[in-house]
Order: structure tokens, then sequence, then C-alpha cells
């Protein structure tokens, strides 16, 4: 699965992966997920596995140089 407009990673593990995307937080659910490749100055991620669901969540597109990632919200 390719994903574009990536952000940040802010968690991952075999059955779930959250992003903080251009849209807003993404979150893919299933099993087996590995992330393959990202590149975030491109935007873009490579997941492998058996996606079970994606969704986002939260208020939608953030704008841009607000929020950076988990520490961002900590030191803002």
């Amino acid at each position: 699965m390719a994903i574009d407009g990536v952000l940040n990673v802010e968690s991952f593990d075999n059955h779930q992966v959250l992003l903080e995307t251009d849209q807003g937080v993404m979150v893919i659910r299933g099993e087996g997920l590995h992330i393959r490749e990202l590149n975030l100055e491109g935007g873009s991620l490579l997941v492998d596995g058996f996606v079970h669901s994606i969704e986002y969540v939260g208020d939608g597109p953030r704008p841009k140089g607000k929020a950076k990632g988990l520490l961002g919200k900590i030191f803002r």
C-alpha cells in the first residue's frame, strides 16, 4: 500500500500504523503490518501486510508548520 502526503509517523507495530498526513491523522489497522519505505521529504510511505481498515481521526487538515509530531505537541 502506497500513501502520499505523510508528514510524520507517530507510532507503528504489527497491528497499527498511526500517521500524521496533510489531510489529518490516519490510522491503518491490520495484521503483519510492516513499513517497507518511508520518505518524509517526499511525503511517501509504503506499508506491507494485510490491511483491515483505514480511517482519519481528529479535526482534519492541520495548517503547515503548526504541529511537529508528538514532541512538537508537548513543547508548544
